[in-house]
Parts: structure tokens; sequence; C-alpha cells
């Protein structure tokens, strides 16, 4: 990441200088901290002596710049048929576990009638996975070896309210894949894709997905591993300068409880408290403890 420097004639706050040494240790984007500097230097002088005031006063202004939304609306569906939600994203970025967060959620809490159809045949592990979360929550799940039983799958599937569907895991197959499944669905309406997207991954990276998703029309994220992450200035980075809206966030592997709707504060002062927060956190594995409980 390229660093840009305060201009030499210009003299800074120290608590300014300050939180721009943050926000670069966080590989914030040059762009994005010189217009927090420019915010902070229209702040008065009270204000800038206070160290918590100048982190409140920049947290809130790189909040209001996140971009985020297009969370699934449990209160209207936007048809008589399922509403379908297509998840993708790179091997080992927590799809299946955010799929099964989600329906947990729409089953148990929102009391939606949930589907699940799987194409990620290549990993024993996440069709085993997703079957066991299945059984726990009670739904039914369908795993497929072809994308072209993916339309008579969900027409068997046609009484319920969300169809949620996991796509296999190589990022360039997804791709791929998610064409197929575009094709094979092109007549089908309501069609939701959430792309998954660590936040332990460079922001180089990140972009590189985000470039290709959105040929095909995809916008919308699902940050994961936030509480692995020790650096996440990326996803601001990602949020702010892509286009793209953040929808969820997920900080641990607890189903259905570690994934949140993404709020431009939260997301914001998680990041910038991450040091603080996550350093010595160890992931826990997987609990389902709160369905047999």
């Amino acid at each position: 990441m390229k660093k840009e420097k305060s201009s030499p004639g210009l003299k800074l706050h120290p608590n300014i200088e300050k939180m721009r040494t943050k926000l670069e240790k966080n590989e914030v984007e040059s762009t994005i901290i010189n217009e927090i500097t420019e915010h902070l230097g229209k702040c008065p002088d009270e204000l800038l002596k206070n160290w918590t005031q100048v982190k409140k006063s920049s947290n809130s202004k790189l909040a209001s710049m996140l971009k985020t939304g297009g969370h699934i609306d449990t209160e209207t569906l936007k048809s008589d048929f399922p509403q379908i939600i297509l998840f993708t994203g790179a091997s080992g970025v927590g799809k299946t576990t955010t799929l099964v967060k989600i329906a947990a959620h729409l089953s148990l809490k929102k009391k939606k009638k949930v589907a699940l159809i799987t194409l990620d045949t290549f990993r024993v592990a996440a069709m085993e996975q997703i079957k066991v979360y299945s059984e726990i929550i009670g739904i039914p799940v369908n795993v497929l070896f072809k994308t072209e039983e993916l339309k008579n799958s969900i027409e068997n599937f046609k009484d319920k309210d969300y169809i949620l569907i996991d796509t296999a895991g190589c990022f360039r197959d997804n791709i791929m894949k998610l064409k197929e499944i575009k094709t094979v669905l092109k007549d089908i309406p309501a069609i939701d894709t959430f792309h998954l997207i660590s936040a332990r991954i460079r922001y180089s990276e990140m972009m590189k997905e985000v470039k290709l998703l959105s040929e095909l029309g995809v916008d919308k994220m699902i940050i994961t591993k936030l509480d692995e992450a020790f650096i996440s200035g990326p996803v601001i980075n990602l949020s702010v300068l892509s286009g793209c809206m953040i929808s969820y966030i997920t900080n641990g592997q607890s189903v259905p409880d570690d994934i949140k709707v993404a709020d431009p504060l939260n997301i914001v002062n998680d990041i910038m408290n991450a040091g603080l927060t996550y350093e010595n956190k160890t992931p826990e594995p997987p609990s389902v403890s709160k369905f047999l409980g």
C-alpha cells in the first residue's frame, strides 16, 4: 500500500498524526486516510486534544463512507416463488458455515420455510457438514452433482420461502459455476447472490474477486473471519472504493450466533479496535449446543 504523508509545510495536530499512523498500520488506503485527515483538520482544538474524541470523530467519518445494505428482507418476500440465495466464494472462506447460520436464523428465529441445496460436492466434509446441520435445524437439503439438476430441485422446494444454495469452493471454478447457474435459472425470479470474502486476504486479492463478480452483476458481500484478522483495514478499502455493499459480517464459527447484519459504525469500531479485541482470540470450533439444549 502506498502511503502519503502530510505535506512538508503542513503541521498537523499530534493526535491527527497519531490517527494517520493507526490507519496506515491497519493498511487503510491513502485516499481514505487523507479524507479522514481533512475531516479531523476541521475539528475544534478542544476535540483534538482528547484522543478518545478524535477516535470517535474519525470512526464516525469512516462509517459514513462505508457502503452497507442488501441483507435478506424477511418481512416481505419478493414473489410467491421461493427467494433463491446463492453463496459464492473461494475455498476455505466459510461459505457452508455462513449459509447454515443464515438458514438457522431464517428457520428458527424468523419461522420461515427454508430448504438447502449444495453443489459443493468436491469436499466430502462440506457435504457432511451441511447434512448434519440441516438435520439439527430441521430443514431439507439436496446434494446435487450436476448444475442441470438445479431447476428440478428448486421445483421440488417450491413450497418454501427461501432456498439457500452452496456452491463449489475454488474461486475460478466458482465463477464458471455461477455463470452456469445463472444460465440454468435465467427464467426464475427472486435470485440473490452473496459473495463471501475473508477479512484475512490482501486488499488486491479482494478487488480482483470483486472485479470479476461485478461483470456478473454481483455486488453484495459477506465479510468472514473478521475475528481472525489482525489487520482489517482492507475491509474498509473494499467497502469505500469497490462500489460493493457489505451485507453481513461473520466473527466466529458458532451457529447461528456469529453473524450480524453489517452496520457501518460497528464495522469501523471492530476494525479499529482489532488489535485489542482479536489479537489473543483463538477461534472457537463450530457449536450446535443452542440447538441441542
